[in-house]
């Protein structure tokens, strides 16, 4: 094996750094494809095997990006590439029948008052068979010595955590369940021989979001084989995401971008958004808790975004809000720093967009210094990256040139002026 297909990116930086550690994690790869990932099952429609292991890793490498790559340590880099092979081992032993808490009352109930606890979900506990696992095996698998198992597997064990382990926390937030995740002394800043400076916490959050937001439309089983087995009555339930084309992480715009092709075509069928509103919710309650652990690298992560038709949305009150993008960038419970900052934002550069178009009489060509001008202040990343989302909402209005810095706005009568502004503001421009 001379290519990693776990985190390719990452993976390059490592090699071009320390090519015995590079090559080291290659034999790991080589060995476990062979030995342990043909065990992954396929779950409800769903790959947790090695197409699984593949999309992890490229989030990592898309959450991290190139220049912040550089940051990261060859012992980090290392640790975080194996916790991604690794972390998902478990689900080779895991099998769970009944309440594995010895709980004889369900600790939730699903809307139809069924017993929905979360220990009943087959697998749950597999972040703590892989940590065992790695324990007991890791060095034979090829990891180096004790401290790089020992701390490759408390990676694999927090993949399943709620929140990091600096304090005492619930197994499972927000049902009636006496079962305790307790401190980890060693979830820290650390120095490990031969590897240097190792932040822990970072490369777990790392870990933990690649996991979470890994709902691409290549980890569904093929449409030939979901026909089949719907037609023989197969639990399909985690086969909704084919819809998904890709997981984008955005730095500038502090979120995360789940593109769909369509929107679920009849929104009064909830099961046709159930999904999507669960996944939208489970992934942000992983930020809340984790994302404040990437800031060293300089990033943060607190929304999720669905894409469709070059529009933005999101959910609000359990329904999709596809609406102005004012109103869909505007955030549910902003702190008085941050109120409303997007939204005022779109306004501005909408006006000074529209401002630019009128003064040059139409002529649609402007740079970015321009449009700053026109602004009256500098534009900062997340200017641009608003720029550029208003371009993928209306690009028969608006385009970018992000090579050269270039905007154009098409505006050629008071409809296109009209329509734009309805678009950004939900206005007319007439009011």
């Amino acid at each position: 094996m001379t290519d990693s297909f776990i985190a390719k990116s990452l993976f390059k930086v490592l090699a071009g750094k320390d090519r015995g550690l590079a090559d080291r994690f290659l034999a790991m790869q080589e060995r476990a494809l062979i030995d342990w990932i043909p065990h992954l099952r396929v779950d409800m429609g769903s790959h947790s095997g090695l197409v699984h292991l593949i999309n992890v890793g490229r989030n990592v490498d898309k959450m991290i990006p190139d220049e912040k790559k550089k940051e990261l340590t060859c012992g980090e880099m290392f640790l975080l590439l194996t916790a991604v092979l690794f972390h998902d081992i478990g689900r080779i032993l895991a099998c769970n029948e009944g309440h594995w808490c010895g709980e004889m009352a369900p600790c939730k109930l699903d809307r139809f008052r069924e017993d929905n606890s979360p220990c009943l979900k087959p697998e749950w506990d597999h972040y703590l068979d892989s940590e065992r696992l790695i324990l007991e095996i890791g060095q034979e698998q090829g990891l180096p010595d004790a401290m790089a198992v020992k701390y490759c597997a408390l990676l694999a064990y927090c993949h399943g955590l709620s929140k990091p382990p600096r304090v005492d926390q619930e197994v499972f937030d927000g049902v009636n369940c006496p079962l305790l995740v307790k401190r980890v002394p060693a979830f820290r800043n650390t120095s490990i021989e031969p590897f240097g400076a190792v932040r822990i916490p970072l490369l777990a959050a790392v870990l933990r979001i690649a996991d979470e937001t890994e709902n691409h439309w290549t980890r569904a089983i093929s449409p030939r084989w979901y026909e089949h087995l719907k037609r023989n009555n197969q639990n399909l339930g985690k086969a909704f995401r084919r819809r998904v084309e890709d997981v984008e992480f955005s730095p500038a715009g502090e979120c995360i971008v789940m593109h769909l092709e369509l929107v679920p075509e009849d929104q009064t069928k909830s099961k046709e958004l159930e999904p999507f509103l669960g996944v939208a919710r489970e992934i942000e309650a992983v930020l809340a808790n984790w994302s404040q652990e990437l800031r060293p690298l300089g990033l943060d992560f607190n929304r999720v975004f669905f894409e469709s038709g070059g529009k933005l949305w999101r959910f609000r009150d359990k329904k999709p809000l596809i609406a102005p993008m004012t109103e869909v960038m505007k955030k549910d419970h902003p702190t008085p720093e941050d109120l409303d900052q997007d939204s005022l934002r779109i306004r501005q550069l909408h006006k000074a967009l529209v401002s630019l178009s009128k003064i040059t009489m139409s002529y649609p060509d402007f740079t970015l210094a321009a449009v700053e001008a026109e602004a009256g202040r500098p534009l900062n990343d997340r200017d641009r990256w608003l720029i550029e989302r208003i371009a993928d909402r209306v690009p028969w209005a608006v385009s970018v040139d992000p090579v050269r810095q270039r905007v154009r706005v098409h505006i050629k009568e008071k409809k296109d002026l009209d329509d734009l502004t309805k678009e950004l503001t939900g206005i007319s421009a007439a009011d």
